[in-house]
């Protein structure tokens, strides 16, 4: 990260460079940074334990999130190029006054250093479980390493450093798979049927019922405003597609993150569906104290 942050950090001439990148970063590089802003540490860790003790229904939340990808290419994307905002809340200044916009970045700040933190933390807990170090040395760590990184950087860097992590989650997680293909007895296709007999390949559940938040309508319906809002209102999301030069690019990159973005989840959740098999296989292992920590626990 810091030698990303030197590489890149070393060219910023203005404020420009800084928020926006001069509007020189490739689309798809902006594609995977933005695909890695969205899973981040919290789904690397978080997707394996939802699999491992539930089953694939997650993916109908996904589908809700591709359909707020595509509203806010062609709603939101023209109104933020159209007045060239650095922040998307100088949009609400244009459209509303500055109160609005001051109110806005406020919210926005206050959220996004609460939500920093909860990602801080399962970064910071799952190195601490691998590494087996204290939680405050490793937070203490990790915040000098990204405060160094990101005050020299500039948004540059940080999409940079978002693009290789996208590659690296992909190449992770193939690589977990092949591992556990090779520790399970009968390999993958055995896995399959196990976790199909147990339910926990379970994707797509139709019924109608209003009380059951894990049906296929609710699923897509959380999906979508929870999309809209995070990809269309969040400064944090949006930054990245702000950082090509036009318009339609822009587009284009977060409309690829529709086909990018989805199988980084669904691996992911075959990982822990593969978990699953393994411990059950494997009952002289020790697990976790909490399920939460099954991935960083395996590693």
């Amino acid at each position: 990260m810091l030698v990303i942050s030197y590489v890149f950090g070393r060219r910023e001439r203005d404020t420009h460079d800084f928020f926006l990148g001069g509007r020189r970063i490739p689309p798809v590089i902006a594609c995977l940074s933005f695909v890695a802003t969205e899973i981040s540490a919290l789904t690397i860790v978080g997707m394996p334990d939802k699999a491992y003790v539930d089953d694939w229904r997650w993916i109908q939340f996904i589908i809700g999130l591709a359909l707020a990808r595509l509203i806010v290419a062609f709603l939101f994307i023209p109104a933020f190029y159209k007045y060239n905002c650095t922040s998307i809340y100088e949009f609400l200044g244009h459209r509303f006054g500055m109160a609005t916009q001051y109110t806005g970045s406020i919210y926005f700040l206050g959220t996004r250093l609460l939500a920093s933190g909860v990602r801080l933390y399962v970064t910071c807990m799952a190195v601490g479980v691998i590494l087996d170090w204290p939680l405050a040395a490793t937070i203490t760590l990790f915040t000098a390493v990204s405060i160094v990184f990101i005050a020299f950087g500039g948004i540059k860097a940080v999409v940079w450093a978002g693009a290789y992590e996208a590659v690296f989650f992909v190449a992770v997680g193939i690589g977990v798979v092949t591992y556990l293909h090779y520790h399970i007895d009968g390999g993958l296709a055995t896995a399959l049927q196990t976790a199909g007999e147990a339910g926990r390949l379970s994707t797509f559940y139709f019924r109608f019922n209003l009380s059951d938040a894990s049906t296929f309508w609710a699923g897509v319906a959380g999906g979508l405003f929870t999309g809209l809002v995070s990809f269309g209102a969040d400064q944090e999301m949006v930054q990245r597609l702000l950082t090509v030069q036009t318009r339609r690019s822009s587009q284009k990159a977060i409309v690829a993150t529709i086909v990018t973005a989805l199988p980084v989840y669904w691996l992911y959740l075959f990982v822990g569906t593969l978990l699953y098999v393994f411990y059950q296989q494997h009952t002289n292992l020790v697990l976790p104290q909490e399920h939460k920590e099954i991935f960083p626990h395996f590693a």
